[in-house]
């Protein structure tokens, strides 16, 4: 958890690039491992990469002005290439199925396959070999003059200065068998940094205490009583059978239960308005029923 937070930061306060004259020119394009691309004017290489999936996290090896370059003796067994206004005799000298010896300028090195291994200031990848029967042999391989290692949470982009121009260089995304680069050009002038500012957000969470609603008093509001128990009054109307209020009875009317009547008094299925010794009579019957 605190390792995911920690690439959040990294990616969060990464720098950004504008051009202090003219307009920003970028293209992008995707690179197999081993093979290279001609992106905005420099060719880049792909060395390896990959992408961890539980981390967020995509990393990408690089070679800037770089070439492929497949040699073998039924073609060329060597070729003298240009970068960066140097030139460089490259010679396959021997190759199995897994290995090949590579010769920079007269400087050699066994290499396996996947092996990178810098020869006389040339960073040399060998991508295949291949050994047949017949006597032929054959290498592809991968050059490049400048190495660059670049990750989402370390090192997302750099700046490079060839030939009297700048190249902003970045990686877009990656799997373990491409990746996306990014390179941008100032059209005019050249590249400056300007710090992204992280918008910070109100933390409401800071507040953790839970306020309670706020009590609304209406003096206009009237809470309606419950009909739930047949036989309760409230102001002169009693709960029905029906779990509805209705209004008590006046005397004479006809009722089943004492409830229903006013006087709170049903006899011989009428209510009626017992006098003050009628209801000490009737009061003494009930102690006695």
């Amino acid at each position: 958890m605190i390792l995911v937070l920690f690439i959040l930061l990294i990616s969060l306060t990464s720098a950004a690039y504008q051009c202090t004259e003219g307009e920003l020119i970028s293209e992008r394009e995707e690179i197999d491992i081993a093979k290279s691309r001609l992106i905005n004017g420099i060719r880049i290489g792909l060395i390896d990469s990959d992408e961890v999936l539980v981390y967020n996290r995509i990393v990408a090896n690089i070679l800037i002005d770089s070439k492929h370059l497949d040699l073998s003796n039924s073609s060329e067994l060597s070729q003298i290439i240009e970068i960066s206004s140097k030139e460089y005799n490259i010679t396959l000298i021997s190759a199995t199925n897994t290995k090949a010896k590579i010769s920079v300028e007269g400087s050699s090195e066994n290499l396996e396959e996947g092996d990178l291994e810098k020869i006389d200031g040339l960073y040399v990848l060998l991508d295949n070999s291949d050994f047949q029967e017949s006597g032929e042999i054959s290498a592809d391989i991968l050059v490049g003059e400048t190495k660059l290692s670049l990750s989402n949470d370390g090192n997302p982009q750099e700046i490079i200065n060839k030939t009297e121009t700048e190249y902003l260089i970045e990686l877009f995304s990656a799997s373990d068998s491409n990746a996306i680069i990014d390179v941008s050009i100032c059209q005019d002038g050249s590249f400056v940094e300007v710090l992204e500012e992280l918008e910070e957000e109100s933390n409401e969470t800071e507040q953790n205490e839970t306020e309670p609603d706020p009590i609304i008093e209406d003096q206009d509001l009237e809470i309606e009583p419950e009909c739930e128990t047949p036989g309760l009054i409230i102001e002169e109307e009693y709960c029905n059978e029906n779990q509805e209020f209705v209004s008590q009875k006046d005397s004479g009317l006809a009722c089943t239960n004492n409830y229903e009547c006013i006087s709170n008094t049903c006899k011989d299925e009428l209510c009626y308005k017992a006098g003050f010794f009628q209801k000490i009579i009737d009061w003494f019957k009930g102690l006695f029923s």
